[in-house]
């Protein structure tokens, strides 16, 4: 298993969306999730910062 940061991947970044959305989103806010992972880590002070679990890629 590898820890990785969702926005130096970002060919994961429609599976991670959809997993933290289905974890902890509503009906509502699935492009407040997008937005977020699509923009973490293009910040001064790096937040919001996503990362992942990859169990056998």
């Amino acid at each position: 298993m590898k820890i990785i940061a969702v926005h130096e991947h970002p060919h994961l970044l429609d599976s991670a969306v959809q997993f933290f959305w289905e974890k902890w989103g509503t009906e509502e806010n699935f492009t407040f999730y997008q937005d977020c992972m699509i923009h973490s880590g293009k910040t001064e002070d790096g937040i919001p910062r996503f990362y992942a679990a990859i169990l056998d890629e």
